[in-house]
């Protein structure tokens, strides 16, 4: 499932840029200034810090592959079966939808992930999922972005994308609300850890 460099221009535009110009606004974590001073030595990409994007990317990328599969398989593709990647094939306007339902889960995961990055171990719950407005605004863009790109027929031909149907949002919406969840659990195993360790 080859996603073109405009479609992934598109994913960075509206889920990386803004939300990240976003999170640079965002408060300080409860409790940070009781937290012990970095060491000198620690590596920029610790352990932990490595941990997380394999945990979440695994995730993403279980949903991204499996929203392709799901469009191409529910209009009755057969494994193997390229055919339908030609633009002359009847079927082509499955493939492009199967791609833009693989772009779409990317971004939902990016949403959720880009909640799930503002903070380290506090749970969104006690912050307020949504007290960073400017990061709420950033996500609706890019939500917004992707809706285009699926949906204005010249963008679709810019893009390669094919319209989303209801059951292709419900999906997405499972596929970030997962991912939410999955980085709250994290959290709060790393709360109950470090309070086994304190104890």
């Amino acid at each position: 499932m080859p996603l073109g460099a405009l479609q992934v221009l598109a994913i960075d535009l509206g889920s990386d840029v803004l939300p990240g110009l976003a999170l640079g606004t965002e408060h300080p974590e409860p409790g940070v200034m009781r937290e012990k001073p970095r060491a000198p030595s620690d590596r920029l990409l610790s352990r932990a810090t490595i941990w997380r994007v394999v945990y979440i990317g695994a995730i993403q990328s279980v949903f991204a592959v499996a929203g392709f599969l799901y469009v191409l398989l529910s209009h009755g593709w057969e494994w193997g079966d390229a055919s339908w990647m030609d633009p002359s094939n009847a079927h082509y306007a499955i493939y492009c939808e199967a791609l833009t339902m693989t772009q779409a889960a990317i971004v939902a995961g990016q949403v959720a992930n880009g909640f799930g990055c503002r903070t380290e171990r506090q749970s969104l719950f006690s912050i307020g999922i949504f007290s960073n407005r400017w990061l709420l605004y950033s996500e609706i863009v890019g939500i917004g972005i992707m809706a285009a790109i699926a949906y204005v027929p010249f963008l679709q031909d810019i893009f390669k994308t094919g319209p989303l149907t209801l059951a292709d949002w419900a999906f997405l919406a499972l596929a970030a609300v997962t991912l939410f969840f999955a980085e709250e659990g994290r959290k709060w195993y790393l709360r109950r850890k470090a309070a086994r360790v304190e104890g």
